[in-house]
């Protein structure tokens, strides 16, 4: 791996191109050079970079890489870049495409050529304080998996619901009973949810104590169905340990079939709205989201 020709990168990119949609980290290579630099294309959804291809490559990065950072950064690179060390790890922040910094960690490795000299940097970046993909306490998917699923629907979804649900004064049990209680009642909760599923419907673990269903066929009205069946369950559960805690859920419902959408910023801001309205609306109850509520709000 210290020696690589011109056409050995080449067939490099290629294979980041037929990656680029396979994994979630980020692969590069950085022509020294040509002074290219070369990014898995998904990066651009993620990064404030200006494309997965562009020239001028380290004072490029004064641009996406968090200021208080970029120092550091450019240090590591150049003596890489001078052959005083041919392998970089190194954790830092690059911004969002919200101007929000991401945590970062970037390792590469120097490629020379036969006279000694560094002419290429290949590496591979990801992500360390993205959300989760899966929570192992309630045995589920995570938001991230959640995000992954709505970012590749190219067209709105017009059929089916989300349900999303929030355990109410969830802090409390933490609190009064401890955080290892609370991770066996959120593992609960997620059962309660799971065995009342259709081959339809995906459960997800977002945020705390909150869980969303996605529906792909289904109406508010199997979406309130399912709210009320919930409740049920865990009435049972709560019975089943004698009432040692007091357990009610709250809920925002999000109908396809009256609002599609494909963005996922605008599902989690109307399904957390609906939420919300239920919170305060005295808790243990559903909202169907509206859109004349949201704008008045």
């Amino acid at each position: 791996m210290d020696r690589l020709d011109a056409k050995a990168i080449k067939t490099y990119k290629e294979i980041i191109l037929i990656l680029d949609q396979c994994i979630d980290d980020y692969l590069f290579v950085m022509d020294l050079d040509k002074d290219i630099y070369f990014i898995s294309p998904h990066a651009m959804k993620r990064f404030n970079i200006p494309s997965y291809e562009f020239s001028n490559s380290l004072p490029a990065h004064k641009k996406f890489v968090y200021e208080d950072d970029l120092e550091m950064l450019l240090s590591d690179m150049n003596k890489l870049v001078s052959g005083k060390k041919n392998f970089h790890n190194l954790q830092y922040r690059w911004i969002g495409k919200d101007g929000i910094p991401i945590w970062i960690n970037c390792r590469s490795k120097s490629i020379k050529d036969h006279d000694g000299n560094v002419k290429y940097i290949i590496g591979c970046i990801n992500e360390i304080g993205k959300r989760q993909v899966a929570d192992n306490d309630s045995g589920l998917l995570g938001e991230m998996s959640f995000k992954n699923f709505i970012y590749p629907i190219n067209e709105d979804i017009t059929q089916g619901f989300i349900l999303r649900i929030d355990i109410d004064d969830f802090k409390n049990i933490n609190e009064n009973f401890g955080v290892k209680y609370g991770d066996v009642v959120l593992k609960q909760v997620g059962n309660c949810i799971k065995k009342l599923l259709t081959k339809n419907q995906q459960l997800y673990r977002i945020v705390a104590d909150e869980f969303i269903v996605m529906d792909v066929v289904g109406s508010k009205e199997d979406a309130r169905a399912l709210y009320n069946a919930i409740r049920r369950s865990i009435t049972c559960y709560v019975e089943s340990i004698n009432y040692d805690i007091y357990l009610t859920i709250s809920a925002g419902i999000l109908d396809f079939h009256d609002y599609p959408n494909k963005s996922y910023n605008s599902i989690m801001q109307w399904t957390e709205f609906a939420l919300n309205q239920s919170k305060t609306n005295g808790k243990n109850t559903y909202t169907i989201f509206k859109q004349e509520d949201y704008q008045e709000f």
